[in-house]
């Protein structure tokens, strides 16, 4: 069986925060293994996800990527959706960097998506991992995200303000 044929589970992570006037939404930088094929301009900004490991919960992978990527912990995340489009990983860019950091970079991969509303004030993220830096962004600002990680954020904007 090929890589193309199997599926793997992913969870994405996005985390709204507020500070009494705005809401931003966390996003990290891709970055680059050392010595890697990617350049800079070739790097995207993307919500918190990994994929999820054999011996762990949908919850449990929610609350490691936001540890290992953001250093978060802590919060509570709600379930809100998941995504299973086959062709999730449309971009050249995203096909480059999944090369780089995935053994099996083509495997069909479905996300299940959290969403968590935080105080600004109270969460101080740093960037670790695959994650080269990581910033708050004004929900009305977000750029183009990695994969279809734009798609998973309006989802949530609309599930939050619900």
């Amino acid at each position: 069986m090929n890589s193309n044929s199997q599926l793997g589970v992913s969870v994405d992570c996005v985390v709204f925060g507020y500070n009494g006037d705005s809401i931003k939404v966390l996003l990290i930088q891709q970055k680059t293994q050392d010595g890697g094929p990617l350049t800079e301009s070739e790097l995207q900004m993307a919500l918190p996800g990994d994929l999820v490991q054999a011996e762990e919960t949908l919850s449990e992978c929610a609350a490691r990527v936001l540890l290992e990527l953001t250093s978060i912990e802590g919060i509570f995340l709600k379930q809100y959706h998941s995504f299973g489009d086959p062709d999730r990983v449309r971009g050249e860019k995203d096909k480059k960097w999944l090369k780089t950091f995935r053994e099996f970079p083509n495997k069909r991969i479905i996300t299940v998506a959290y969403y968590a509303l935080v105080s600004l004030h109270e969460y101080y993220p740093e960037a670790s991992s695959f994650a080269g830096s990581i910033q708050w962004v004004d929900v009305d600002k977000v750029p183009g995200l990695a994969f279809d990680h734009n798609e998973i954020f309006r989802y949530a904007v609309t599930t939050l303000r619900e």
